[in-house]
């Protein structure tokens, strides 16, 4: 199987007041495109392991889930991970008062760019790039990414993972 995958960021914003309408687009003037091309392979800038579920996710729950184990493609194959090159966690239908807590795993925390022992809010998306040769590290003892709802009710995310294994 080979595997490549285009993540891109759109911003558009319409400004209305005394001097008139101005609007920003993503791609014109000074706001950049914002995208993520991979390949396939091991290098910089390429993946060869894609991971992604949706899930719900109970009142004062949490999932952690272990990157080089128990992890499977959408054919059914083991997805082991060695490096994380990009990260994603969204919630499904935000409303900006439910959230996911990303990072902090009990054990061999995966960190991505948290420090140890830290999280990341996610009220709508997060988003960890690092496209480099090796990604993010996973391995024994950063391996289980944790996914707490801290709130009062169920909360739907999706997560995605591309890497290298």
């Amino acid at each position: 199987m080979t595997l490549e995958a285009q993540i891109a960021q759109t911003f558009s914003a319409k400004m209305t007041g005394a001097a008139g309408v101005n609007t920003l687009t993503t791609g014109i003037g000074s706001i950049p495109v914002m995208s993520q091309s991979y390949t396939n392979g091991m290098g910089a800038g390429q993946i060869n392991k894609c991971w992604f579920k949706t899930k719900d996710l109970t009142a004062g729950s949490s999932d952690t889930w272990d990157l080089t184990s128990g992890l499977t493609d959408h054919e059914g194959n083991a997805v082991v991970f060695t490096g994380i090159k990009e990260l994603i966690v969204a919630v499904i239908t935000p409303d900006g008062t439910k959230k996911v807590v990303v990072g902090n795993a009990a054990s061999n925390s995966f960190q991505g760019k948290l420090s140890a022992g830290s999280t990341e809010d996610c009220f709508y998306y997060a988003r960890w790039p690092k496209p480099d040769a090796s990604g993010y590290a996973v391995d024994s003892t950063h391996k289980n990414l944790k996914i707490n709802n801290p709130g009062a009710s169920t909360v739907t995310y999706f997560i995605l993972a591309l890497g290298i294994g």
